[in-house]
């Protein structure tokens, strides 16, 4: 079975030092995407605003990413379903919350 490329971004998101999700969910919507966020050059993610070079090298994209396809492997083996806040099925009422979760 192929790993969900997708979710375990969405996971390696909820994973990153020092961003909860408030603040994730701005660089997400500056970076125009989660694999764009893990994609994007330091220099790219220092345009955001509020982002500094030392917060950049806090997040540990890669580490994120290593943590997250381990969980994924769980998630996959036990068949948990999965709802990233911008997916349909998300709780309108949660969508909505700055401090809602990044993934049910």
């Amino acid at each position: 079975m192929a790993m969900d490329e997708n979710l375990q971004y969405q996971i390696a998101l909820k994973k990153l030092n020092g961003v909860g999700p408030h603040k994730a969910k701005k660089l997400v919507s500056y970076a125009g995407g989660v694999k764009e966020l893990f994609e994007s050059t330091e220099k790219e993610l220092a345009l955001i605003p509020g982002v500094s070079q030392a917060f950049i090298k806090k997040l540990e994209r890669n580490e994120a990413l290593r943590q997250a396809e381990e969980e994924l492997k769980f998630i996959e083996k036990k068949k948990v379903k999965t709802i990233f806040y911008l997916d349909n099925e998300y709780p309108n009422r949660l969508k909505y919350c700055d401090d809602g979760p990044l993934l049910l």
